[in-house]
């Protein structure tokens, strides 16, 4: 015996599977510019462009690779889970380097220009729908249009990075802000010719006004004000110290407090880490030779804070013997002890940045 076709089971099932199909598809479409999986690490090359199977348009950190710009806003959501705004579309140009030698220019309409990408990234599922066909294996990809190799890319760190001219892109400030701990942009310019993967003139211009998140949320303090009366007039007869601590994750050694040892004149620095407050006496004691040997200096005045391992009484005696002044700063009013309260902030700050932009666990 047969049975009704409305009642057929095989072609209920395959009914069902249709509009699975077709409601998968659907919800592609909606949200067919809104992902992309970037890398995060920073050890890529500077204004690498990446080929990205994930990524739904062409995307880049760096207004300046784009032309015929024009403003607009699209949500992006990264790997993460987390979302990105786009604030500008435009075209980029990439001098794609081949093989055999060759350069061939690609143009990479409707580019997203996303601040916080840390990479460019080419949409395979774009260059695709133009009809580019691509050949890979582990030593990279090849991709070709209307049968003719367009650009190859080369495996790095799990990611397949666009073969391209050597020195084409320019590092951005944001780039370059990262990898170098979050240091101000406005000093840049005292970068020039100290850095050898940057050739000179290529560190990036300043433009307006410049914003990070992490270092807001990382360096966020009131205004100290700056008061001094006297100021060294050469290497270390005076020296600024401060302890800092403690914090709530040792460190790999189990240190939880670090001290700090500044030439007033040059600032040049020292840092020692400590496991407990009372360790930092003797760890003084052998900064104070230290530099005396090196330097051929005599250190005259040490400035620190009120705490109780800067004015025990054998340190006082050490001090003494030594004919070395100690200054203290006013009682719970940090900014007397200004010189070695701003290092210490200042190695913290760029310490939380770090990980609060490689969203890598406080532990660390």
């Amino acid at each position: 015996m047969g049975h009704l076709e409305s009642e057929c089971r095989t072609k209920k099932r395959e009914k069902a599977g249709t509009a699975a199909t077709a409601q998968a598809a659907n919800t592609d479409q909606k949200a067919y510019r809104r992902y992309a999986f970037p890398t995060t690490d920073s050890r890529f090359p500077p204004g690498a462009w990446i080929l990205d199977s994930g990524a739904s348009v062409h995307m880049t950190d760096n207004l300046s690779l784009l032309e015929d710009v024009h403003p607009t806003e699209s949500s992006v959501t990264i790997g993460n889970g987390k979302e990105v705004l786009g604030s500008a579309l435009g075209t980029a140009t990439i001098n794609a380097q081949l093989s055999n030698g060759t350069l061939n220019q690609i143009t990479l309409c409707d580019t997203l220009y996303i601040p916080e990408l840390r990479f460019s990234l080419i949409s395979w599922r774009k260059i695709a729908e133009a009809g580019a066909e691509k050949i890979g294996d582990v030593t990279g990809t090849k991709i070709y249009n209307d049968g003719n190799l367009a650009l190859e890319t080369i495996p790095h760190r799990g990611v397949e990075i666009v073969r391209a001219k050597r020195g084409t892109a320019a590092i951005t400030v944001m780039q370059l802000h990262r990898q170098l701990a979050h240091l101000p942009p406005l000093a840049f310019s005292s970068l020039k010719g100290c850095m050898d993967d940057i050739p000179k003139g290529r560190i990036p211009k300043v433009e307006g006004n410049f914003s990070c998140d992490a270092c807001i949320k990382a360096k966020f303090v009131r205004t100290i004000p700056k008061v001094r009366t006297t100021k060294a007039q050469n290497i270390f007869p005076t020296v600024n110290t401060d302890i800092c601590g403690p914090f709530s994750h040792e460190t790999p050694t189990g240190s939880r407090y670090f001290i700090s040892f500044i030439d007033e004149f040059s600032h040049y620095s020292l840092v020692r880490f400590l496991h407990t407050r009372d360790a930092a006496p003797k760890i003084l004691m052998e900064l104070i030779q230290l530099v005396e040997r090196q330097y051929d200096v005599k250190v005259k005045k040490i400035q620190c804070d009120n705490a109780g391992e800067s004015f025990s009484t054998k340190f006082k005696e050490q001090l003494s013997t030594l004919g070395i002044e100690q200054k203290f700063s006013i009682a719970y009013i940090h900014e007397t002890n200004g010189t070695a309260e701003r290092f210490n902030r200042t190695i913290c700050g760029s310490a939380r940045a770090l990980l609060f932009d490689s969203q890598l666990p406080s532990t660390l």
